[in-house]
């Protein structure tokens, strides 16, 4: 089903410090997020990101509290959310595959993609954006400039 291409209703963004941190600080910025999706895409969501920032922090190569860049965007069908470490960057990679049991790592963006309806990667940048379909009021009452 093709997007809605009208402007996004609402716009986040900010940065969290790479470090141990991270994730947790990436998960409590987008609550902000919450009245948008259903309880099952919010879950999404948390694990979604959770997995992305922290890809960012053990491969991007960025030193201690270099800044990780998180953007979401409110559209009426869609939440669409941009994780940027512009770290060391990786090479296109064919979409993600179930590593061998025994692997210790390899599963955090085949799990994104299976969480999320759709999911761009842009290894270049070290930029990943995935999006869950919106559910909820059309325009709760939530700040226009969500605070980190």
């Amino acid at each position: 089903m093709p997007h809605d291409p009208s402007p996004p209703i609402r716009i986040g963004r900010t940065n969290v410090p790479s470090g141990r941190n991270a994730p947790a600080s990436a998960r409590r910025w987008a609550r902000w997020l919450n009245p948008f999706l259903s309880r099952t895409a919010t879950g999404d969501l948390q694990i979604a990101i959770s997995e992305l920032v922290t890809n960012s922090v053990l491969h991007a190569g960025l030193p201690e509290g270099q800044p990780i860049h998180l953007s979401a965007r409110v559209f009426s069908d869609r939440v669409s959310v941009e994780v940027c470490d512009c770290g060391s960057g990786f090479a296109a990679i064919p979409p993600p595959v179930l590593p061998a049991p025994e692997a210790i790592g390899g599963r955090g963006l085949l799990i994104v993609q299976r969480l999320t309806e759709r999911m761009m990667i842009d290894g270049i940048s070290g930029r990943v954006r995935f999006e869950l379909t919106r559910s909820g009021p059309a325009d709760p009452q939530v700040p226009s400039r969500p605070v980190a």
